[in-house]
């Protein structure tokens, strides 16, 4: 280890035969070959990468439709394709081109579904359980105020404004999941309008191919197909608080907003509703209590 040391530190300068030994025997070795660069997966579109089918057309008023992407009128070869189906399940739709359909698609359905349903078990749960639970508090309430102006505590006054009540809180939370629901429905409803749309072209392509361009072209929707299917979806029967919503402010909640309770719509819908939400809180089934002074 001592020799080979003292070969290297003399091998530093270059006029030393130490030196020409040390670059013949590197030289005699043969460079190592590369390791191969390993293999990779190759990745599969999710639903959050996959590109979107639909785009998102908006009115001057907040409602909006959904139209195709690709307007099939604007490629050749949906000439001779087979003709998809429109599918449906748990009032989400989509546009089934081949058996079994992509995991992507799947997936994301499968999630649309799971929050819908989540929503309607917990607006179930908060009609029944919570507002008996909410009424029970107020019950309780009632009876320690009274108690205490019976002992002659004057400053504690008896809260009958339904208002400040634990009942009250839980019907602005019914309030924000119906509002909820309606923005599902609706989107669904404008989702679904926009897959018939591309199907309805579909069929107008295979019926008349003259009437497509001599050129293929990979463009999105043009700004007149755009406009020439722009129109609202549903109406007062099927979103009551969302027309509601658009009667009192001019426009409908865009679903962007960071905090909903926050917005001046908001606030208008509830003073709005005051009456039908005082009306969905029960009363309170109080026993006869005693004077205990």
């Amino acid at each position: 280890m001592i020799q080979f040391i003292g070969v290297l530190t003399k091998a530093h300068e270059s006029s030393s035969p130490e030196y020409a030994r040390l670059i013949k025997h590197v030289q005699s070795r043969p460079l190592p070959t590369p390791a191969p660069a390993p293999r990779t997966r190759a990745t599969r579109p999710t639903y959050s990468t996959c590109p979107s089918f639909l785009t998102k057309v908006t009115n001057a008023d907040g409602t909006y439709i959904y139209v195709p992407s690709h307007p099939p009128s604007r490629y050749a070869h949906w000439i001779d394709r087979r003709t998809p189906r429109l599918a449906k399940t748990e009032d989400e739709t989509f546009i089934r081109f081949r058996k079994p359909q992509p995991a992507f698609l799947h997936k994301k359905l499968r999630k649309k579904v799971k929050i819908k349903l989540r929503d309607i078990d917990r607006t179930k749960a908060y009609e029944g359980e919570t507002m008996a639970s909410a009424s029970e508090e107020d019950q309780w309430e009632y009876i320690v105020a009274r108690q205490m102006k019976e002992e002659g505590l004057r400053d504690v006054e008896q809260q009958n404004d339904p208002h400040t009540s634990y009942r009250w809180s839980i019907a602005l939370s019914l309030q924000w999941f119906r509002l909820r629901y309606e923005r599902s429905q609706y989107d669904s409803a404008a989702r679904g309008a926009g897959h018939q749309a591309f199907l309805d072209e579909v069929r107008r392509v295979q019926e008349r191919p003259q009437a497509l361009p001599t050129t293929a072209t990979t463009q999105g929707p043009r700004p007149e197909h755009r406009l020439s299917v722009v129109k609202a979806v549903g109406g007062k029967k099927t979103h009551p608080l969302l027309v509601t919503i658009q009667k009192l402010t001019g426009q409908r909640p865009t679903g962007s907003e960071v905090d909903p309770f926050a917005e001046p719509y908001w606030a208008s819908l509830v003073e709005e509703q005051d009456p039908h939400l005082l009306r969905s809180i029960p009363p309170l089934h109080l026993p006869h209590l005693p004077n205990c002074r």
